[in-house]
C-alpha cells in the first residue's frame, strides 16, 4: 500500500511539473517596446513615393535589383499628426526600409504604408503612436521582420494582400489588434511577440495563412477568426487557453498514462500474490 501511494504521488508530481512548465512557457515577462526605444528629435520629413522613379530618387543606395535593392534607412520622422511616416505606392522593384524611427502619425495614418507594392522589405524599424504601425494594402511578396510597434490602433494591417512574410516583430499596446488581416491569404506569420492588445491576431475573410510559433500574452483575446477557412496554426503560445504548446500536453499525458500503467501492474501483482497465499493455505 505504501509503495502504491508513493507511485501515485510520483505520477501526480510529474503531471503537475509538466503543467508548471507550460505556465512558465506562457507567462515569460515582456520588455516594453518603449524601454528599447530612444526617440530623437525630428530630423527627417515624411516620405511619399508614388512609383519606381520616385523610389530610385529617394533611395540612398542600391539599384533596384534583388542583389542590390534600393535602401531607405536611418530616418527619424516625427509625424506630428501627418498621415503617414513613409508611404510607397505602385512599385515592383526590390527595396528595403530599415533602421528608421517613426512616431506620432496619429491622424488616420500609418508609420509605414505600402500600397500596390511588390518585393519590399521592412526591417528593424521602431514605430510608436500611429493609427496603424505598418500597413500592407494590395501588396504582395513583401517581408516585414524585426520591427517594434507600440501604441497604435492596429499594430499591423494587412489588407487585400497575399504571399507576405511577417516574422520576429514585437507588437504591443494596440487598441484594436496586434495584426489585423482583411481579405488577405497565403501569408506566413511566425515568431512574433504580440502582447497586451485588444486582439492578438484578427483574421477577417482571410484564408490559408500559416500562423506558427507566435507568442501572444496579455491580450484581451488571443486569436479571432471571422469567416475564414484553412488557416494553419502550430505552437502559438497564448495565456488565455486558445493554444498551449503541444509538447506540454504530450509530456503531461505520458506522465498520467505511465502512472496508470504502474498502478495497474501493482494491482495485478497484489492479486497474484494474494492468490498464491490462498493457494498455500488451502494445499
Amino acid at each position: 500500500m505504501k509503495m502504491r501511494k508513493f507511485l501515485v504521488g510520483i505520477s501526480c508530481a510529474f503531471f503537475m511539473v509538466m503543467i508548471s512548465i507550460g505556465f512558465l512557457v506562457e507567462f515569460h515577462p515582456m520588455q516594453s517596446a518603449l524601454e528599447k526605444t530612444q526617440l530623437g528629435i525630428k530630423t527627417d520629413l515624411p516620405i511619399l513615393i508614388m512609383n519606381n522613379g520616385d523610389l530610385a530618387s529617394t533611395a540612398t543606395s542600391g539599384n533596384g535589383t534583388f542583389v542590390a535593392p534600393y535602401i531607405i534607412e536611418n530616418l527619424v520622422i516625427n509625424g506630428t499628426g501627418s498621415d503617414h511616416g513613409i508611404q510607397i505606392y505602385n512599385t515592383n522593384l526590390p527595396f528595403i526600409i530599415r533602421n528608421c524611427t517613426i512616431n506620432h502619425t496619429i491622424v488616420g495614418g500609418g508609420g509605414i504604408r505600402l500600397n500596390g507594392v511588390l518585393n519590399g522589405q521592412i526591417m528593424n524599424n521602431t514605430i510608436i503612436y500611429a493609427s496603424t504601425g505598418i500597413e500592407l494594402v494590395d501588396s504582395n511578396c513583401t517581408s516585414t521582420y524585426n520591427n517594434s510597434i507600440s501604441y497604435a490602433n492596429d499594430g499591423m494591417e494587412v489588407y487585400l494582400s497575399i504571399n507576405n512574410s511577417i516574422y520576429n516583430n514585437s507588437i504591443a499596446y494596440s487598441s484594436n489588434a496586434g495584426i489585423h488581416f482583411f481579405r488577405s491569404s497565403n501569408n506566413v506569420i511566425k515568431f512574433n511577440t504580440i502582447n497586451y492588445n485588444s486582439f492578438g491576431l484578427l483574421f477577417m475573410y482571410s484564408d490559408y495563412n500559416n500562423i506558427t510559433f507566435n507568442t501572444l500574452l496579455g491580450n484581451t483575446r488571443c486569436i479571432l477568426e471571422q469567416t475564414c477557412a484553412g488557416n494553419y496554426y502550430l505552437e502559438n503560445h497564448c495565456n488565455n487557453g486558445i493554444q498551449i504548446a503541444s509538447f506540454i500536453w504530450a509530456y503531461s499525458l505520458i506522465g498520467l498514462i505511465l502512472g496508470i500503467c504502474i498502478l495497474q501492474l501493482l494491482q495485478e501483482f497484489k492479486i497474484s500474490a494474494g492468490n498464491k497465499k490462498i493457494e498455500k493455505y488451502t494445499n
